[in-house]
């Protein structure tokens, strides 16, 4: 297969290419009729057209594909893609035309059916494994673009649109006696040493990092996965805030659960670092919660 270059071009190499072809299919019907009327091969100029057609082929190969023609206008693209058919057409065509005025066939003929079919179905197989490479190829893309959109560059944690997902898919599923937590913290890689399998840690931004933990017992519970970061935190060296909130059923936003833990975060740092608080009010007891630490 002959490939056109990418650089500067003045000619249409997708049309240049179709005259090539066109001219190797009048060959072939040059060659039926020779060889039915017991005609030399070469006669009525099929010499010259086999090589007039090999030097437009070889001219398509050294054209630049433009831009229209990459883009394969609606208009074209059905007489383009029946293009790499037409060599096999041609062959049959060769094939039955004398079968059918003879009954026999001459074994150029049938080399030529032979060799044009096992031709094309070797060009469908390469077409189907670049096809199938393409797409594994842009299913890893968008696997790491997906990765890159929900995912924190510094920390590799989920960053604030997938925590946002995340929390809200949380508070929806809150089941009856429990509750569901949200955390923040500022170290990224000691958290999740503190977690369960199913809590969510996300880096929201500068320093800040929330924790999701879905169904816990109870408030007290959800302060103590914060109590658990903090002492990840002391291991480290670090020392942190964390502001915890609950809610104990669906319809919650998350956004106001983030603004109750950031509550409970400032009353935190304003009673000292490495401390625990819990956003309380007289109505809460168990649900979802929220909390942040810095």
């Amino acid at each position: 297969m002959l490939i056109s270059r990418t650089d500067a071009g003045r000619y249409r190499a997708m049309r240049v290419l179709a005259a090539g072809l066109a001219l190797f299919a009048l060959a072939a019907l040059i060659s039926v009729h020779n060889h039915t009327a017991g005609d030399p091969w070469c006669a009525h100029g099929l010499g010259a057209v086999y090589l007039i057609g090999g030097l437009v082929i070889a001219l398509a190969s050294r054209s630049t594909l433009e831009a229209d023609e990459s883009d394969a206008r609606s208009q074209f693209s059905g007489m383009w893609s029946t293009l790499p058919h037409l060599p096999v057409i041609v062959a049959l065509v060769s094939v039955i035309v004398p079968y059918a005025r003879d009954a026999t066939l001459s074994p150029v003929l049938l080399g030529t059916l032979l060799s044009t079919s096992v031709l094309a179905v070797v060009r469908q197989l390469l077409n189907s494994l670049v096809v199938r490479g393409l797409v594994l190829d842009l299913e890893d893309q968008r696997r790491r673009l997906d990765h890159l959109a929900h995912h924190d560059m510094l920390t590799g944690l989920p960053n604030r649109t997938a925590f946002q997902v995340r929390g809200e898919q949380a508070l929806t599923a809150i089941r009856p006696g429990t509750v569901t937590g949200v955390l923040l913290r500022t170290a990224a890689g000691r958290i999740t040493l503190a977690l369960r399998d199913g809590d969510t840690a996300a880096r929201l931004g500068g320093d800040e990092f929330a924790v999701v933990v879905p169904d816990v017992k109870d408030l007290s519970a959800a302060v103590a996965v914060g109590d658990r970061i903090l002492r990840e935190f002391a291991a480290a060296a670090v020392r942190g805030s964390v502001g915890v909130t609950v809610s104990s059923a669906p319809g919650r936003s998350l956004d106001e659960l983030l603004h109750e833990a950031d509550t409970a975060l400032y009353a935190a740092k304003a009673a000292g670092k490495g401390l625990v608080r819990a956003y309380c009010t007289p109505s809460l007891a168990i649900g979802s919660t929220s909390s942040r630490s810095s």
